[in-house]
C-alpha cells in the first residue's frame, strides 16, 4: 500500500466520511440522479457504496468510479478508537486507487493531522496479515488523502508507525518454534543493523557470570538457551535513561504448573511484550527522536523437563533477593525482575515494562482496557494523556501495602512468586515487580494480557504510546 497526499481529483473509488447529522452535498445528488440523504445510512460505522455510472467525469469535481460513504457516527462523539475501527472495516472494500476526503472528517479536537493519522495507522493495521507462504503479497493499493492542508509529514511520520506496530505483530504470530529465544535475538540483532544501534545479548554463560538466578530458573527446562537483549539508543546526551522492558516468552507451558489444553495454543504470544518494545524502538530510531531509550528483553521458554524448575525451589536474583517458586506459571514477573535489576545498573531512571503477565488482568479488564500500575502518578498522567491520544486506552489498577505483605510472606525467601488461592492477582504481579525498583526509579507496568491478542492475532497494544511518550 502506499499512501501519500492528493494531488490529483481522480481515483477508482473515492471514500466520503460523514456525520450522522451532516446533510450529503446536494450537487453530488443531483449529479447523480441520486436522492443521497434518503439511501446513505447513517449509523456509527455504516457503510454505503454508490457506483456513480460514469456521472462523475468533471475535472472540476472528484471523479470516481465508487462512493463509499462512511459514517462516523455523532461529531460530538468522535473519538480515535472508533475513527480507527470504522477505517479498518472498509478496508476490504477498498480497490486499485482512492481519494478519502479528510477534511470532511475534522470536528471538536480531531484536526486534519489527526485525521490523517488515525486512517494512515489504520489502513496499514488492515493490511497486515501473517504471510502464510514466502510469496505472499498484499494487494495493491493507492492512496491518496485529499485536504489542502500539507500533511505530507504527518503521512511519512503515519506510515512508520503503521510498518513498526506491523512488525510487531508479525513477530508475535510467528509460530514458536520459528521463534526460540536465538530467534528473536537474531531479529533484534537486523533490526539494531538496519538502524545503526548499539545491542548487547548476554547468553546463558554471561547469565550465569551475571548471576542472574531468576531469568535461568525459568529457563532451567529447556534446551534452548535464554537470552538478555539490550539495545541502546542514544541522541540527548547526558539526559537520564529510560528502559522499555518487553517480556519475551517465546512459549510458556506453565511448566511443572502445566497449562489446561486450551490454554496451551496462544502461548507462543507470551513475547508480545518483547516484541511490542522492539516495535517502539523501531520508530523512536526511525524519527531520529531525541532521546535516551535502551531496550531490555529477557528471552526464554518455559517447559518441562528433568532439570526445570519446581513448586518450593528457591531462586536468587540479580537483585540478591530470593524468591520462593509457589507457581511455576507465574513465570513473567521471575525474568522480568532481573531485566529491572539490570536495566538499573545500566542507569535508567524511567522504566515501563511491558508484558502478557497474568489472567487476573484480563478477567478485571477484558480486552477493552491495558492494566497499568506505577509509583508515580505524575508520569502515568503524561503516559495516560498519550496512551489516550494513541487510542490506546488504559485502566489504572491498585498497588498497596496489604498486596506487598503477601508476597513477603515465605518462611524461607525473601519472596514468593505467587499467592496461591489469593484474589488481586495482577496487583501481587506488579506488587511483586515493585519489590525491584529503586526508590528514585519512576516506574509504569502495564499487564497486556488481555489486549496482547484479537480474534485475527497479535495487536501491536502500546507500540505507538510508548514510542509517542518519547517525541513529546
Amino acid at each position: 500500500m502506499k499512501i501519500q497526499q492528493a494531488q490529483t481529483n481522480k481515483a477508482y473509488q473515492c471514500v466520503f466520511p460523514f456525520y450522522s447529522e451532516d446533510k450529503i452535498c446536494p450537487n453530488l445528488s443531483k449529479l447523480l440522479s441520486y436522492p443521497l440523504d434518503e439511501i446513505v445510512k447513517r449509523q456509527a460505522g455504516d457503510v454505503t457504496r454508490v457506483y456513480t455510472l460514469g456521472r462523475l467525469n468533471s475535472e472540476d469535481h472528484i471523479q470516481a468510479e465508487e462512493l463509499i460513504f462512511l459514517c462516523l457516527g455523532e461529531r460530538d462523539k468522535v473519538e480515535g478508537g472508533k475513527i480507527k475501527k470504522y477505517f479498518r472495516s472498509i478496508y476490504a472494500a477498498l480497490e486499485k486507487e482512492v481519494i478519502i476526503l479528510v477534511e470532511k472528517m475534522v470536528a471538536g479536537n480531531l484536526d486534519v493531522y489527526k485525521a490523517v493519522r488515525f486512517i494512515s495507522e489504520s489502513l496499514l493495521y488492515s493490511e497486515y496479515s501473517y504471510p502464510k507462504k514466502a510469496d505472499q503479497q498484499p494487494k495493491e493499493l493507492q492512496v491518496y488523502l485529499k485536504t489542502k492542508t500539507d500533511v505530507s509529514k504527518t503521512i511519512e511520520k503515519a506510515v512508520v508507525y503503521g510498518n513498526a506496530i506491523n512488525n510487531a505483530r508479525k513477530l508475535g504470530d510467528i509460530p514458536s518454534n520459528l521463534l526460540t529465544p536465538s530467534d528473536l535475538a537474531r531479529y533484534a540483532m537486523n533490526l539494531t543493523s538496519r538502524l545503526g544501534l548499539e545491542i548487547t545479548v548476554l547468553d546463558k554463560e554471561a547469565l550465569r557470570v551475571k548471576k542472574m538466578g531468576a531469568l535461568l530458573g525459568v529457563n532451567a527446562g529447556s534446551t534452548n538457551e535464554a537470552k538478555l537483549i539490550v539495545i541502546k539508543y542514544q541522541t540527548a546526551g547526558d539526559a537520564p535513561w529510560t528502559a522499555l522492558i518487553g517480556k519475551g516468552l517465546t512459549f510458556d507451558s506453565g511448566g511443572y504448573n502445566l497449562k489446561p489444553s486450551q490454554s496451551m495454543a496462544g502461548m507462543k504470544y507470551d513475547m508480545c511484550g518483547g516484541a511490542n518494545v522492539l516495535g517502539a524502538l523501531e520508530i523512536i530510531a526511525s524519527l531520529k527522536l531525541k532521546t535516551n531509550v535502551m531496550a531490555v528483553i529477557p528471552a526464554t521458554e518455559n517447559l518441562i523437563s528433568g532439570s526445570a524448575y519446581k513448586a518450593g525451589d528457591v531462586l536468587t536474583s540479580l537483585s540478591g533477593k530470593t524468591i520462593e517458586i509457589t507457581n511455576t506459571d507465574a513465570e513473567g514477573r521471575l525474568i522480568l525482575c532481573d531485566a529491572i535489576t539490570y536495566a538499573q545498573q545500566l542507569g535508567a531512571k524511567r522504566i515501563i515494562d511491558i508484558a502478557t503477565l497474568t489472567g487476573a488482568c484480563s478477567v478485571a479488564l477484558g480486552k477493552e482496557f491495558t492494566g497499568v500500575f506505577t509509583n508515580n502518578d505524575e508520569f502515568l498522567n503524561q503516559f495516560k494523556a498519550i496512551a489516550e491520544e494513541s487510542a490506546e486506552p488504559i485502566w489504572q489498577l491498585p498497588l498497596s501495602e496489604g498486596y506487598t505483605k503477601q508476597i513477603q510472606k515465605s518462611k524461607v525467601a525473601d519472596l514468593v512468586n505467587s499467592v496461591v488461592g489469593s484474589g488481586g492477582g495482577a496487583s501481587l504481579a506488579a506488587s511483586f515487580l515493585k519489590e525491584f525498583i529503586e526508590p528514585d526509579v519512576e516506574w509504569i507496568h502495564l499487564d497486556i494480557a488481555a489486549t496482547s491478542t484479537n480474534e485475527d492475532g497479535a495487536t501491536g497494544v502500546m507500540v505507538a504510546s510508548m514510542a509517542r511518550l518519547f517525541e513529546k
